[in-house]
């Protein structure tokens, strides 16, 4: 009788847990940050490359036997490269920058320009026999060029979240797990981005971004400072901050 029970709700899980249509999830709201009266003029650009999504999606529902039922959007018309745009000028600003999208009117020539491309960034259903997970990733190419177009340098980051032990995914493990990663990848934005652009400002003197293969790295006392700084400012979590220092402490 048990195993009878447990079947029928495992069938019910297969075929109704996971409805047909769209889930919508919401960022979180951006913060308005005044334009900074002093600092390095930078511009933001973001376009979205992901293969199998775009605009406004960012992950996928699942049945029990893992065919795709619907899609998880962002709810409010936003789309996910426009979100990302602005939360970096937002990080930009507070460390001290004169940032603004490529979209606004920059009335002043910017001297670098962050390129941001989202390879990827999709939430997922992965469900076993009785018990599964929603997980998500997320990759972003940073490029910095100066105005003329002159590459100076390249990044991958990158970010992860995932809630488990689920007997089936609703839409609110979808909003917690779309939450996470991307306040994940603004938190690791933010931890290998600000450092790149405070040590080409502290190089060039003039505000001009100098290529990194003639750069001197900076010293580990420096990097602790800036990493400091940007713990103190809220721009990336304990546990950042924590890895962070221990690699800068392990190659002392």
């Amino acid at each position: 009788m048990r195993l009878h029970l447990l079947a029928i709700l495992y069938l019910t899980q297969l075929t109704t847990a996971c409805a047909f249509g769209t889930n919508y999830v919401r960022l979180r709201p951006t913060v308005t940050t005044p334009l900074p009266n002093g600092g390095r003029d930078v511009a933001v650009e973001v376009k979205d490359s992901r293969p199998d999504l775009s605009g406004t999606q960012v992950g996928f529902k699942r049945n029990g036997y893992g065919a795709k039922t619907g899609s998880v959007e962002l709810g409010g018309g936003i789309t996910l490269s426009n979100s990302l745009a602005n939360d970096t000028v937002v990080l930009l600003r507070q460390g001290g920058y004169r940032a603004k999208s490529v979209s606004e009117d920059l009335s002043r020539p910017a001297s670098v320009v962050v390129k941001e491309d989202i390879v990827s960034f999709v939430v997922d259903n992965k469900m076993g026999m009785w018990s599964g997970a929603v997980e998500g990733v997320a990759v972003v190419r940073v490029d910095l060029e100066e105005t003329a177009g002159r590459q100076s340098w390249s990044d991958v980051v990158r970010a992860y979240a995932k809630k488990e032990g689920l007997q089936f995914a609703s839409e609110s493990d979808q909003q917690e797990v779309v939450s996470d990663l991307y306040r994940n990848l603004l938190s690791s934005l933010a931890a290998q981005l600000l450092p790149v652009l405070a040590s080409r400002s502290n190089q060039a003197g003039t505000g001009a971004v100098v290529q990194s293969t003639d750069a001197t790295p900076p010293s580990a006392e420096a990097r602790l400072g800036e990493l400091r700084d940007l713990f103190e400012k809220g721009l990336i979590s304990p546990e950042e901050y924590k890895t962070k220092r221990a690699k800068i402490m392990q190659g002392l």
